[in-house]
């Protein structure tokens, strides 16, 4: 039992340490992601979804459930209504996609 006791809070830290948060790991500027969701994203989000367009984010059949969908996704995107974007706008719109309203987490 003893054992037990100084193996347990040991064993939480490595699992703990095996994840981040995703804004910790992503690139992007989500500030710069923001704008650039308004100029390219929510006209279209809008026409599909009303209201703001953030219906496509929360309905219960996302198709974005990790952060490697979360970037496909945007890349599919920018490649059929922004082509222009650079990587490091993509990765803006990711980050700020991300800490809006997926809030996902990566292994490190």
């Amino acid at each position: 039992m003893k054992l037990a006791k100084q193996i347990l809070p040991g064993l939480w830290l490595i699992l703990l340490a095996g994840t981040a948060s995703a804004d910790e790991l992503l690139a992007g500027n989500p500030e710069s992601g923001q704008q650039l969701h308004a100029q390219y994203c929510t006209s279209c989000h809008t026409q599909q979804f009303g209201g703001d367009g953030s219906g496509m984010y929360s309905r219960p059949d996302r198709r974005v459930n990790s952060i490697e969908a979360l970037m496909g996704q945007v890349a599919f995107c920018v490649k059929n209504t922004a082509p222009q974007l650079t990587s490091a706008q993509v990765d803006d719109l990711v980050s700020y996609l991300n800490q809006q309203h997926y809030h996902l987490e990566v292994a490190k």
